[in-house]
Parts: C-alpha cells; structure tokens; sequence
C-alpha cells in the first residue's frame, strides 16, 4: 500500500513562486530599463540624437522590425533563439556552478555564491557589452536586464525562468515599436 501523497509540483513548471519571480524581473525590467535609458540621454552620455539611435537598433536588431503579419518569424529570430541560446551562454555557467555547489555538498557554499556572482556578473557585462555591440553607455540597459535574468537563475536555480523573462523582454520590444509605429513615433 501507497501512503505517498499526490506528486508535489514545487520543482517544476507548476510553481507559483517561479511565476511570481518571472514577473517581477519582467516589470523591473519594463521599468528601470527605459528610465537608464532615458535618464543616458537626459545627461548626455549618448551623443546620437534618437533617429540615429533608432537607425542604429534597426540596422543590427532587423527582427524588432518584422511587419506583424511576420509575427512568427519575430518569435522564432527575435524571442526563442536569443532568450535560449543566450541565456545558456550568459547565465547557464552560473547555473552549472550553482549546481555543482549542491550536488557536491560543498563544505565552503558562502564563498562558491560569491564566485557565481563575480562569474555572473562577468558574464552578464561581456553579454551586454560585446554581444550588442553597443557604444557610448548604450550597453547599461543590457546589462541591467541582464542582472534581472541572472537573478532569477540564482535565485530559481533553474535556467528556464531567466529564458522566459528574456523572451518577454523581447517580445515587449517588439510591441512596444509596433505601437510607436502607430503613431508615428518610429
């Protein structure tokens, strides 16, 4: 006889508190990012006036660009493939760390956290810096979404949420210069 009861979906795709981490790096996101970026301008830091900018990111990011009725090739090229391949690349290592901390029972966990963190951090400041190919401060925004995915990798310890907050990221740009189309603004 069975006294185990029903399986427990705290460790897996099911957990509200991974959801709720999600959409809080998500609205952080939605929010710190445009204000850094508003406020590099504001002072100065950024020398191309907005056109030039806006130029800028279509030239090298074409996807954001795909007209809506191309929506799936944007979901493919602009949302999947990045939020996958890059969050692997830049925040997988430090879940492997993470990992390897747990699976050894590490005498020393304190000191293994503070080297995930320098790794992320590191990893987080090339992604930002060398992958966008940005100038001037441009690459700060990057980065400080970035910090927000490498958070929820840390703090989940899984690399999937950090994949759908990129992807989310992604695909409120994507919306976010269709209604700027809209209205003539891009």
């Amino acid at each position: 006889m069975c006294t185990k009861g029903p399986p427990s979906y705290n460790d897996s795709f099911f957990d509200s508190s991974v959801w709720k981490k999600i959409l809080v790096a998500f609205c952080v996101n939605l929010f710190i990012v445009p204000l850094t970026l508003s406020l590099i301008y504001y002072f100065g830091f950024i020398t191309q006036t907005a056109p030039e900018l806006l130029a800028g990111f279509k030239s090298s990011y074409p996807q954001f660009f795909h007209p809506l009725n191309k929506i799936d090739d944007f979901f493919l090229s602009g949302v999947l493939r990045p939020a996958v391949l890059e969050e692997f690349a830049y925040r997988g290592p430090v879940r492997i760390l993470l990992g390897l901390v747990f699976v050894t029972g590490a005498i020393y966990k304190r000191p293994a956290y503070v080297v995930a963190i320098i790794l992320g951090l590191a990893l987080n400041f090339l992604w930002a810096v060398k992958l966008h190919r940005t100038d001037q401060l441009l690459w700060l925004p990057i980065f400080i979404s970035g910090l927000c995915w490498l958070w929820l990798t840390m703090t989940t310890k899984r690399i999937w949420p950090a994949q759908v907050a990129h992807g989310l990221g992604n695909f409120s740009i994507y919306i976010l210069l269709k209604f700027a189309s809209v209205f003539a603004l891009v």
